[in-house]
């Protein structure tokens, strides 16, 4: 059954058959965008914010879409501009996520 769900994601996801609503991620930042050593996506996002103008401060929401440039923030993205590849993995990784310790304990049961 999560199989069927996963599989209807990923054609939708390929088809581009998405909105970009249904792909946003948001985090709240810890710290100023500045303070962050590591170049992860939802601090690019906030330095996009930063530079449109938007004043961005620690325990602030930042909602963006993965993207080939590592995040996009919504107020600026198209409907295709989204990283394919990268949302892919992520429906992925979640599937795993919630099958192994299902499919583990499947299996320590048939034995």
């Amino acid at each position: 059954m999560f199989r069927d769900s996963q599989k209807k994601y990923v054609r939708r996801l390929i088809l581009g058959d998405v909105s970009i609503d249904d792909l946003t991620i948001t985090r709240v930042l810890s710290m100023s965008p500045e303070e962050y050593s590591t170049r992860v996506r939802y601090v690019i996002a906030a330095k996009k914010l930063e530079r449109l103008g938007v004043s961005v401060e620690p325990g602030q929401a930042v909602t963006y879409v993965l993207s080939k440039s590592g995040a996009s923030i919504i107020q600026t993205t198209s409907e295709n501009e989204y990283d394919l590849e990268a949302y892919l993995k992520v429906l992925n990784d979640a599937a795993k996520t919630v099958l192994t310790p299902i499919l583990a304990f499947e299996m320590d049961s048939s034995r």
